[in-house]
This record gives structure tokens, sequence and C-alpha cells, in this order.
């Protein structure tokens, strides 16, 4: 089963290369989190949701490409 950040970037045709581009993370971090859905600090949430909202061109929330805790799937994150 896909993860969320995997099944959004498949819908939306992000390439994690141009992910990792716009966040200077590396792909082989960006790839853990596609496959595992091992959930990052915050910080680099803000920068990937960041940096799919530039690609695509429209704002993106956290809570589209990871599952939150429950405490905070009602934080505009």
């Amino acid at each position: 089963m896909p993860t969320r950040f995997d099944a959004f970037l498949i819908a939306n045709r992000v390439k994690l290369r141009d992910v990792a581009r716009e966040t200077g993370y590396s792909r082989q971090f960006l790839r853990q989190l596609r496959r595992t859905g091992f959930e990052p600090a915050r910080h680099a949430m803000a920068a990937i949701a960041d940096a799919v909202g530039r690609l695509l061109r429209r704002p993106v929330r956290c809570v589209e490409l990871f599952t939150l805790g429950e405490a905070d799937e009602a934080s505009t994150v």
C-alpha cells in the first residue's frame, strides 16, 4: 500500500528528483519517506510541502503529504 506521500507524488506527477532539488534534501531521504511512511520533523514537512507547492504552483498542506498524529490533524500545518 502506498504512503500518503507516495500517492500524492504519483497522482500529481511530481518527480522525486525535483522535490530533492527544491528542498535540498537527498533523494535517498525522500525515497525513505516515500516508501516507509516515516514522519519527518515538522520543519522538514513544511519544507517539503512548500517545495511541492512551488512545483505544482499551488498551496500544498502537510496533511496532504503526511499522516500526522491525531493531535496534529486538526491543525493547519
